[in-house]
């Protein structure tokens, strides 16, 4: 990627590949700009490649001239051919933490491109159906996976909630930041032992 884009940039957008508007505002002056080029970075030894989609979104670099970099969700950015990311798994982050993507779009849905769980919390022991209506009660999204399986998804959370051992687990994929945040929760809601 060439380094000068970076260094002369004054602002950087996402939108949506095909849309011509603006987009939404991500970085601007020096520290937003290194951070998202250090997240942007990648490997210049691989192969460039290209694939026939026309991506998933579009970063627009505003500086002495306006460059549009295309990030696809496999974990690749076109910019003069299609390279593997450094550091995809940061940038999932980055993009669910900015409220770019959540947990439970489409986008995110494919396995979220391969991210471990982070977090497994053991709940207290309650009928799974009194568990799920607490999280309904406080506008989280849940769905029914099976009997003993709900998923239940929130901003910044997307979570399985099942029985294991005996005891109900909450486990699945929570924004570093808001792990903490997620704790808060569950005791505002009487869930945690």
């Amino acid at each position: 990627m060439d380094s000068q884009l970076w260094t002369q940039a004054t602002s950087a957008r996402v939108r949506e590949p095909g849309d011509r508007g603006n987009g939404v505002l991500v970085a601007q002056g020096e520290g937003e700009i290194a951070d998202l080029a250090h997240l942007l970075e990648v490997d210049n030894d691989a192969e460039a490649f290209a694939c026939m989609c026309t991506g998933d979104l579009e970063f627009v670099v505003h500086g002495p001239s306006t460059e549009t970099l295309v990030l696809h969700l496999d974990g690749s950015l076109d910019q003069d051919g299609q390279r593997p990311l450094i550091r995809r798994a940061e940038l999932v982050w980055w993009l669910i933490s900015q409220r770019l993507v959540s947990p439970a779009g489409s986008r995110l849905d494919r396995e979220f491109w391969g991210l471990a769980p982070n977090v497994e919390i053991v709940l207290l022991r309650q009928g799974l159906p009194e568990i799920v209506g607490r999280f309904a009660r406080a506008h989280w999204s849940v769905r029914t996976r099976s009997r003993t399986a709900y998923e239940i998804v929130g901003e910044w959370a997307h979570l399985l909630l099942s029985i294991s051992d005996d005891n109900c687990v909450l486990s699945g994929l929570v924004v570093p930041d808001r792990q903490t945040r997620l704790r808060e929760v569950l005791a505002e809601l009487e869930l945690l032992p």
